[in-house]
């Protein structure tokens, strides 16, 4: 990585390096993004700081998970960041990013103290979706050495468990109510995507505020477009009248 960034300002690493086999991943990046962000790594610069901020204003907006117009959370956006930018490097070393989704491609030889990948040293793994998930990905679909695998899981089950899961796990988000305390809907957060609200701080409003704005606006666009065509359908009612009196003269 570093290595990259002597190059690079903004370093990315694909889900996936090459063809599984089979379509269901291959599908999955295509839902989910090509570039993993669970890992990123910048250098200070023009384009990293242009990036930062393209990003910032689209997060700001439009970061749902809405696959059918296109977006997943924020990882999406980064499928279009080697055409908008220069000096984008892409990370195709095996070793980093090893994750449920690559596991397919990833397989692991050598020994538990130096674990190798595609036959080049471990870097770090992505536990997603741990333990579950992860340890159901692993029996599925890795093909190499299962033992370095397994004493890999049983280390970070390890260190892991130092820390008090449940204490964290209780701890509310805090970007999840409004700053009264009530708790933000989703629709809410939909609605404030479409923009049209004069507050650039959502958190000091409500649902009912959110909600409430584009009921009514709603509301007065269904007004609007029965005015419309009413005053259409008394023009050509009126133009009817003249060609009719046009003919009985």
């Amino acid at each position: 990585v570093e290595e990259m960034l002597e190059k690079h300002e903004i370093v990315l690493t694909p889900h996936q390096l090459r063809t599984v086999g089979h379509f269901s991943m291959e599908i999955s990046s295509l839902e989910h993004g090509i570039f993993n962000l669970g890992f990123l790594a910048f250098r200070r610069g023009s384009e990293s700081e242009r990036l930062i901020e393209w990003f910032r204003c689209r997060l700001h907006r439009a970061a749902f998970d809405l696959k059918l117009i296109g977006l997943f959370t924020d990882q999406k956006w980064f499928n279009l960041v080697p055409l908008f930018f220069s000096k984008v490097g892409i990370l195709t070393h095996p070793g980093y990013n090893v994750a449920p989704w690559n596991l397919k491609t990833r397989s692991f030889s050598g020994s538990i103290d130096k674990p190798l990948v595609e036959d080049l040293p471990l870097r770090f793994i992505h536990f997603s979706g741990f333990p579950k998930t992860f340890e159901t990905c692993v029996a599925k679909w890795h093909e190499g050495n299962k033992e370095i695998v397994s004493s890999l899981i049983s280390d970070y089950k390890i260190r892991t468990s130092r820390f008090n899961k449940s204490l964290y796990s209780s701890i509310s988000w805090s970007f999840g109510t409004f700053q009264s305390g009530e708790p933000i809907k989703i629709e809410s957060r939909r609605k404030w995507s479409k923009g049209r609200f004069s507050s650039e701080n959502p958190f000091r409003l409500s649902n009912r505020e959110i909600l409430g704005f584009w009921r009514n606006l709603l509301s007065h666009t269904k007004t609007r477009i029965k005015n419309f065509l009413f005053y259409c359908l008394v023009e050509e009612s009126r133009q009817l009248v003249d060609i009719d009196q046009d003919i009985s003269s």
